[in-house]
């Protein structure tokens, strides 16, 4: 079960599997990203979202392999790619930005030097002068003031938020169709965190670029994306629009993150019991993986249930979903 196709898909993930050793860390994902589409991948530390994130770019650690699917970018299969192809592609119709901005950031170069490095080597030939031209327009287009005089500044002379804009700028700077944000907010306070999500918005729908959010919060996706995937231990455990997921979830796992969700109105924060099943449990496991964490399993639940459509482009891989199916057709 996959969801639905866009009309002219810009991101194709299909039956991917990626693995750590023997260890399953990914198991048969598939999903698809739109121009100017922002889809969000959910689900707790450890669940697989960086991991994901990673694949699709063929960044994986050496420690990590991609074992099955495919991943297509504008009908292009990147796991198949050469690396010479791979780097002509990241950087330039792909990009993607991580956590944290000064771990990405060289601590030693300016960011004038870092942006047209990152311009000129997808454009071999272009003079210091065009690329730093090149990279004003980028700090300007996140908002940063003063672009030009800031060429010549590090990483250290600027505010977390103003380096997260930076790493934006600079993933911006090729004119990508697509854009992995992995946690692009963390540790930024509230004011800058919504600044910056507003600016991603904006930049998918005014240059019509692709966007895979990678969080785990459910409020930054309610604000930020159409649709939503929620991995839990590897595996795709419900997908759909945003709207019909968050008012109508159908799976105990994705309940558990929205009551687990901070809110006035609850005077205690729910916590879901227990934790994931490590990568070493996962492929012993032959039935549910949320079982030992769910209130409402049963003996059907000893064995895996796949992906249940409940809804036109709503699913979930819950035996109790496959109810909810029967009665919506």
């Amino acid at each position: 079960m996959r969801l639905a196709r866009p009309t002219s898909p810009l991101l194709e993930v299909d039956a991917l599997s990626v693995a750590y050793g023997d260890a399953s860390a990914v198991e048969r994902v598939t999903f698809d990203v739109a121009p100017g589409e922002v889809v969000g991948l959910v689900g707790e530390s450890g669940c697989g979202k960086t991991t994901l994130g990673l694949a699709v770019l063929s960044l994986l650690p050496d420690s990590a392999k991609i074992t099955s699917g495919t991943v297509r970018l504008n009908g292009e299969d990147l796991v198949s790619a050469t690396p010479e192809r791979l780097r002509q592609i990241r950087g330039g119709q792909a990009a993607m930005i991580f956590q944290n901005p000064m771990r990405s950031l060289h601590p030693a170069r300016t960011i004038g030097w870092q942006l047209r490095e990152a311009y000129q080597v997808h454009h071999r030939g272009t003079s210091r002068g065009t690329a730093d031209d090149r990279a004003v327009d980028v700090l300007e287009d996140v908002g940063i003031p003063d672009a030009r005089s800031r060429l010549k500044d590090y990483p250290h002379q600027f505010s977390g938020g103003m380096q997260q804009r930076v790493m934006i700028a600079m993933a911006l700077i090729n004119d990508p169709k697509l854009l992995i944000a992995d946690e692009p907010t963390t540790a930024l306070d509230v004011t800058i965190q919504a600044q910056i999500l507003e600016l991603i918005r904006d930049l998918a729908r005014d240059r019509g670029m692709g966007v895979l959010l990678v969080t785990h919060s459910l409020g930054i996706v309610s604000s930020l994306c159409a649709r939503v995937v929620v991995l839990y231990a590897g595996q795709v455990v419900e997908h759909g629009a945003v709207a019909d997921v968050f008012v109508r979830p159908q799976h105990p796992y994705t309940r558990g993150l929205l009551r687990s969700t901070p809110s006035e109105s609850v005077p205690r924060l729910y916590s879901i019991p227990g934790s994931l099943p490590g990568l070493d449990m996962r492929a012993r496991d032959v039935g549910c993986r949320f079982r030992s964490r769910c209130d409402v399993a049963f003996d059907a639940c000893s064995v895996a249930p796949p992906l249940f459509e409940t809804e036109h482009e709503h699913a979930s891989r819950c035996w109790l979903a496959d109810s909810a199916a029967s009665r919506a057709s």
